[in-house]
């Protein structure tokens, strides 16, 4: 290989390497979204349920 050849294929290696990176990144960033999700509407879920046995409690319409 000639040293443009040689100097086009690290290029092309060097923007291989990059793009993957990017596309480990992009994954890694959608599945700690999707977990901070799930972990928000767990904890929403639980308030709702305070409030719910609140209500009955109140309302003494326990089984």
């Amino acid at each position: 290989m000639s040293n443009g050849e040689n100097m086009a294929f690290n290029m092309g290696d060097l923007l291989f390497q990059v793009f993957s990176l990017l596309f480990i990144a992009t994954i890694v960033t959608i599945i700690v979204i999707a977990f901070r999700m799930i972990r928000r509407k767990r904890m929403e879920l639980k308030k709702v349920e305070e409030r719910l046995n609140k209500v009955i409690e109140k309302n003494d319409l326990k089984e």
